[in-house]
């Protein structure tokens, strides 16, 4: 007999609150088995996935309760946009093998348009490092399971029209941190959220030659510093150990991260904003170079001193700025702001003041 939504939804998240071992786990599962599909649907869209994915152990001696939950999964097809964002991290924050690849790729294929769109944010917001670049790269392992993840995105967003994302660098560019002297180190750039704001609807992204590290401590803490300035759904794309050694090298990698990243997103045009102390010109140079697709659009670095190597560029497509009324002023002429958020931005621009003691 038919388990009754409402009291199934009430058992599992009993069950969910505490502690559970194989036989909370296989009650879990014959509550979710006899649900019809707008029951179990109803359920999942409801109950905290991420727990949930935790609680079923595949066990190497034992019942395979994830797996068992795996078979059941495809019959919640009226999941809602979140909830399936919900349940492909949760599912990369566990162990994969194959069975969970192919949930998440059918999750993904199960989406097209603007909702597509949305779910691929959902899961690329997320805090942990685990966003979707690092999923498709790192945590899936099935290179047919990637491909066909990756063609989907390719072919659902044709003839979408292309709307516009940014990508930003971080120290120096977002707040001074490493080469500017001009304000105390850690303070975040006048206008520099407000830009953000005015040019996209879009999470923004942040690209940063910071190694990801294990458990990504440097994408965590920078998430936390992030959101004290304000930035509560953003990307944040680390890079390696070895992009540390060297200009050419962080542009390099950074070149390589943002070309993959973008790979993910057809259906956005993305801008640069970078700064004169870290390779970011000779990256978007690179970027720039590729005539027939570029990664970017146009590309803007942060003149940190003057005559400082990588502040001066010469591709008619980079643009440097001295702060972020320059940029603002630079970005209106360019189509990408209109004069009444290029106003408003310029009010909120206080220079620091250089001649004092």
């Amino acid at each position: 007999m038919a388990i009754d939504f409402t009291d199934s939804l009430s058992e599992s998240q009993s069950i969910l609150s505490r502690r559970t071992g194989s036989k909370e786990e296989e009650r879990l599962l014959s509550l979710l088995r006899p649900l019809c599909e707008e029951g179990l649907s109803g359920v999942l869209n409801t109950i905290d996935l991420f727990r949930l994915i935790q609680a079923l152990d595949d066990r190497r001696w034992g019942p395979k309760s994830r797996k068992e939950f795996l078979r059941i999964l495809p019959k919640a097809s009226r999941l809602t946009v979140a909830a399936k964002a919900s349940l492909v991290r949760a599912l990369a924050s566990v162990t994969m093998e194959l069975q969970s690849e192919q949930a998440i790729r059918e999750i993904f294929l199960s989406e097209t348009g603007e909702q597509l769109t949305e779910l691929k944010l959902l899961v690329d917001c997320a805090t942990d490092g685990r966003d979707l670049l690092h999923i498709l790269t790192y945590l899936i392992s099935s290179a047919d399971v990637r491909f066909d993840i990756v063609q989907h995105f390719q072919k659902s967003t044709q003839g979408v029209p292309q709307t516009l994302r940014v990508v930003s660098d971080i120290d120096d560019t977002l707040f001074s941190s490493l080469n500017d002297n001009r304000y105390p180190k850690g303070t975040i750039y006048p206008g520099a959220l407000e830009v953000l704001a005015a040019l996209s609807q879009a999470p923004p992204v942040f690209l940063t030659a910071r190694p990801e590290l294990v458990a990504s401590v440097f994408e965590r803490l920078t998430h936390t510093q992030l959101q004290r300035f304000g930035i509560k759904r953003c990307t944040v794309l680390s890079g390696r150990v070895g992009g540390l050694f060297g200009h050419q090298r962080m542009a390099d990698q950074k070149a390589r991260t943002l070309t993959s990243y973008a790979e993910l997103y057809p259906e956005h045009q993305f801008i640069f904003l970078g700064d004169s102390g870290q390779g970011d010109l000779a990256m978007a140079e690179t970027l720039l170079r590729k005539k027939k697709s570029p990664v970017i659009r146009r590309a803007f670095i942060h003149r940190l001193a003057p005559g400082q190597p990588g502040s001066d560029p010469n591709h008619s497509l980079i643009r440097s700025y001295s702060d972020y009324a320059q940029l603002a002023s630079a970005l209106e002429e360019l189509g990408f702001l209109t004069r009444e958020q290029l106003e408003r931005i310029e009010k909120s621009v206080t220079l620091p003041d250089l001649h004092s003691s």
